[in-house]
């Protein structure tokens, strides 16, 4: 899934035990896992459901004696510890929508028994599986889709608490879920693969602990997974809804997404949520809106790290930080062959919207082939930012018009970075922000490139290759050396690789 990455040209080399030590490290800081399973009680019954050979009038608590149909399963309330099985190699048709909560300890999962996973087709219907004001569940290891003749809401799974409250411990993994016909509209009306919804206008309501990971989407519209929320106003989002409820505890990583019609992946209300290792193959496919890969809107301390996005279509762009964030994380993420560019930031349309965006650190990223249809790599369209700091990225970009792009006013700082463009000379189109210690390449003429600029070849590696590994520094390249000190920086590298001094411009730190 994720490509490897070796230290190469200087010795030594950054393996997947160390990559995966390096993951462990940055994730201990964020949510625990959302639900710590204990054996389930002497009491709990595990409910089986065989749609191919099943019967509604036996017992269900066998394979022997498992049910038929999922309008059957939906009549039974779930206790704690409970499991509901489909059996795998069969189709079920409708939707499931299983009744009763679990606990902490003893959440209630949905899953298969038997070989392979069970399938469900909604054939229409509002989700496949559909997990309505309960709470503590682990669904895992099914496959899932929902197709119609024409486009309307549809989820693949839908989770959505309405005037609930908080609710807690969910755990969804190991979903194989396709071809879901949602409709083009975005939120408040949401539809995609795996979405969480905090709903009503009465009671504060959202979510705590939610871990989304190893699932894989294919042909998904609108939305491939998202955590969205009614419950949006607070003093960075002055005209949103409803009295701000964070979502907690959220972690989505690991996923593989292609050919999501709209958005990748979403992240409403999230405080210190964690979108790590996933694949975005294909993203914005059936939309003439923009979309973004990923992005967080109204979040505190989003971490958005290693995750691979590529081949957005027109006009998307593949990392975002939205408007009412603070203080988000952009790192170590490799981005490739999105035609509008890498990075969009916005804080509000206009000042009279009064949401705003501050604080927001982008580093370590490899951008290669982004704003390949003429636009900027890195985009800014709104006003209402503040604290913006952008360093030791590498670009590589041989057909954009502009490195950066800005129609508000507002004052971002770049540091560190290299910016490899047009032949014949990309734009830095983005007079009001701070450059210094940049490395631009193929820069036009009288562009604003800021101070201890160098104007020289980066000399990457291969830029040719199809891998991030083609934007690391050739020996003797302008940029090792050439770089500043950055404070809150570190301690490694996009390739794990740990800072030099004196700094390189750009992702690669190695010496």
């Amino acid at each position: 899934m994720f490509e490897h990455r070796s230290r190469g040209r200087r010795g030594g080399r950054w393996t997947a035990a160390a990559s995966l030590a390096a993951v462990a490290a940055l994730l201990s800081t964020g949510p625990a896992t959302a639900v710590e399973t204990k054996p389930k009680p002497l009491d709990a019954v595990t409910y089986y459901v065989d749609c191919a050979q099943g019967n509604d009038s036996a017992a269900g608590t066998s394979a022997a004696t498992a049910w038929k149909t999922l309008a059957k399963a939906n009549t039974q309330t779930l206790g704690y510890g409970e499991s509901l099985l489909i059996k795998g190699g069969t189709a079920c048709t409708g939707m499931l929508q299983p009744r009763g909560s679990g606990t902490s300890n003893y959440p209630i999962t949905i899953g298969s028994y038997g070989n392979g996973k069970g399938r469900i087709d909604a054939n229409g219907a509002l989700a496949a599986v559909y997990l309505a004001n309960v709470q503590y569940y682990r669904v895992h290891d099914l496959e899932l889709t929902n197709t119609a003749a024409t486009p309307g809401q549809r989820f693949g799974l839908y989770a959505k608490l309405t005037d609930y409250g908080t609710g807690h411990g969910y755990q969804v993994s190991g979903l194989n879920i396709h071809d879901v016909d949602g409709e083009d509209v975005r939120f408040p009306n949401p539809n995609g693969g795996i979405v969480f919804e905090a709903a009503g206008t009465t009671k504060a309501t959202g979510f705590s602990q939610v871990s989304i990971t190893g699932n894989v989407l294919q042909s998904v519209d609108r939305t491939g997974i998202a955590a969205f929320s009614s419950w949006q106003r607070r003093a960075q989002v002055p005209g949103g809804t409803g009295t701000y409820v964070p979502i907690t505890g959220l972690m989505i990583g690991q996923n593989q997404l292609r050919d999501i019609g709209g958005d990748g992946i979403v992240v409403f209300n999230g405080q210190d949520a964690w979108v790590y290792e996933n694949l975005i193959d294909g993203f914005g496919m059936r939309t003439a809106d923009y979309t973004l890969g990923i992005h967080g809107w109204n979040s505190d301390r989003t971490h958005i790290e290693r995750n691979e996005i590529a081949h957005g279509r027109l006009p998307s762009l593949a990392l975002g930080v939205e408007g009412g964030s603070t203080d988000a994380y952009v790192r170590f993420n490799y981005t490739h062959d999105n035609p509008f560019g890498m990075l969009y930031i916005c804080g509000a349309n206009s000042a009279e919207e009064g949401s705003t965006t501050s604080g927001a650190t982008i580093s370590y990223n490899v951008s290669r082939n982004d704003g390949g249809e003429g636009f900027a790599v890195v985009v800014t369209t709104c006003v209402n930012m503040s604290g913006i700091e952008i360093y030791n990225n590498s670009v590589y970009s041989p057909n954009a018009r502009a490195f950066t792009y800005a129609s508000g006013t507002t004052a971002l700082r770049y540091t560190n970075n290299i910016f490899s463009g047009s032949s014949s000379g990309s734009l830095v189109d983005d007079p009001y922000s701070t450059y210094r210690y940049n490395l631009f390449h193929h820069v036009a003429a009288g562009a604003p490139t800021g101070t201890n600029a160098v104007l020289a070849d980066p000399r990457f590696v291969n830029p040719a290759l199809d891998s991030a590994d083609g934007i690391k520094l050739a020996d003797g390249s302008p940029a090792i050396g050439a770089g500043v000190e950055v404070t809150g920086e570190g301690p490694y590298d996009y390739w794990g690789q740990p800072m030099p001094l004196p700094r390189n411009i750009g992702a690669d730190l190695s010496p």
